[in-house]
């Protein structure tokens, strides 16, 4: 559109009006008519405001014109900017998307003393060998059974 400027496919703005670079001081009561110069400073506009980078970035004003860049914990290129990760199925079998990232899901998942490995994103606890209990809370030592003991007579022939 004639008489604007900006970017057609987010906002465009009017374009300074032009005014007369000198100003005729014929109004005062001097007959002498001097012309002088008018500074006209543009009015500052953000080129972040409204932002062209897209969502999950940042925008920065250099120069006038925006620079873009995606926000810290997201990937790609302004303005297709997006976080690692939205469903398990974004990361590797062995990991699980945990706050848009992916990550391995056994930390805290697990009881004590439980041993933990990742099944297609899920994480699996399993109390090791020689050991009981709910692997979701804790694991301890299998007793010891009567028939497994050794007795002090036992050992006595085992040694002859």
């Amino acid at each position: 559109m004639d008489g604007h400027t900006g970017d057609p496919f987010t906002k465009c703005y009017p374009l300074p009006r032009k005014t007369s670079p000198f100003i005729n001081l014929n109004h005062l009561s001097s007959p002498i008519v001097v012309l002088a110069p008018v500074i006209q400073e543009d009015p500052y506009r953000d080129p972040c405001n409204p932002s062209p980078c897209g969502p999950y970035s940042q925008c920065r004003d250099y120069n006038g014109s925006p620079s873009c860049s995606c926000l810290s914990s997201y990937i790609g290129a302004p303005p297709n900017c997006k976080p690692e990760c939205v469903i398990n199925s974004e990361c590797p079998s062995n990991q699980a998307c945990i706050n848009e990232k992916c990550r391995d899901p056994c930390p805290g998942s697990c009881g004590a003393d439980a041993n933990c490995f990742v099944m297609n994103h899920t994480p699996v606890c399993t109390c090791p060998e020689g050991f009981t209990g709910d692997p979701f809370t804790y694991c301890h030592p299998k007793p010891v059974s009567r028939k497994n003991l050794l007795s002090y007579n036992d050992l006595n022939t085992i040694e002859d």
